[in-house]
């Protein structure tokens, strides 16, 4: 696998302020979209405020694929203590995932399907649809249509496990470049409880303000936007070979800070607005065609290709029997 260490010529960016990352008129973002409130929780609510069950319930396709030709066990499962590369530190849990073997998705992971609130500030709402997830020619594939005008159908997956706490996730895959959608990989359990690997693919979004497509490292606030809170972020550019090549997206989250790094290279690091409640892992692609921040939405379609993802975590009930993070 070609690796891609170098960053482009773009100058990083650091926001300081919930001003500076957030438009005050839209509210400040995440990877589900506009969170304004600070108090949301996993999973978001529709548009109607709906109410909702358990994510297992009534947000993710959790049926098994019994085809004959479908495999879903390209998955490699490990309990007990062991070191995440490049870390000191050791987990409990390891899994990996290799699509390159499958033809559907494996076991462990689910399709979210519903409504996604937040987009009262842009032009469309986004929903998540399993439609438009697939295990095809050796990828995960998160795609959003192109051609859409109003309720922008996305694409999400995200892990069985439900309870993480600390974890390294490393995603590898081809980012689309197809302007005016959001392609990341994330921790969510609210909206004051995330971490996120974001790439903004349209130019023209006021979130990127080196006015060409970039990386967006985050931690979200953990005390409310209402209450002053403002996230710790930066900003850097795509890797040279990102939309025709597989790279390495990893987020080291431990007890007391967040890591960050693009093909083994260290882009930040955080340790204010770390998570600490338990909660899942995911990985989405989408739209509202809000100008702070998909912008879009796109004109063809955008398709996120996911080769492999790999994670060592600890689960709520571990406690310390591998040392902590």
């Amino acid at each position: 696998m070609a690796k891609h260490n170098a960053l482009g010529d773009l100058s990083q960016t650091s926001f300081s302020s919930t001003e500076d990352y957030c438009k005050p008129e839209a509210g400040c973002q995440s990877a589900f979209g506009t969170c304004s409130s600070g108090s949301g929780s996993y999973p978001p609510k529709s548009s109607a405020d709906k109410p909702k069950a358990s994510p297992a319930q009534d947000t993710a396709d959790t049926t098994p694929d019994t085809s004959a030709s479908s495999s879903r066990q390209a998955v490699e499962e490990k309990s007990g203590c062991s070191k995440a590369p490049g870390t000191s530190v050791s987990f409990a849990h390891h899994l990996s995932y290799n699509f390159s073997s499958v033809d559907a998705l494996p076991d462990g992971l689910k399709v979210s399907d519903y409504p996604s609130g937040g987009d009262s500030d842009a032009p469309a709402t986004h929903t998540f649809l399993k439609e438009n997830v697939a295990v095809k020619d050796g990828y995960l594939e998160l795609r959003v249509p192109g051609g859409q005008r109003s309720t922008i159908k996305s694409a999400e997956v995200q892990t069985a496990v439900e309870d993480m706490v600390q974890a390294s996730v490393r995603m590898t895959a081809i980012l689309s470049a197809v302007e005016g959608t959001c392609q990341s990989s994330f921790f969510y359990k609210s909206d004051t409880q995330e971490t996120d690997i974001e790439f903004l693919s349209s130019p023209s979004s006021t979130s990127n303000p080196s006015g060409k497509p970039s990386l967006h490292f985050t931690n979200q606030q953990t005390t409310g936007y209402q209450s002053g809170g403002s996230p710790t972020t930066k900003n850097t550019p795509v890797p040279r070979g990102a939309f025709d090549t597989p790279v390495e997206y990893r987020i080291d989250w431990l007890a007391d800070r967040t890591v960050f790094y693009v093909d083994g290279e260290k882009t930040a690091e955080f340790d204010k607005n770390v998570p600490s409640e338990p909660g899942p892992w995911l990985w989405n692609n989408w739209s509202n065609g809000g100008e702070d921040w998909t912008a879009g939405p796109p004109a063809e379609d955008s398709v996120m290709r996911i080769q492999g993802i790999e994670m060592w975590y600890d689960r709520a009930g571990d406690g310390d029997k591998c040392g902590g993070a």
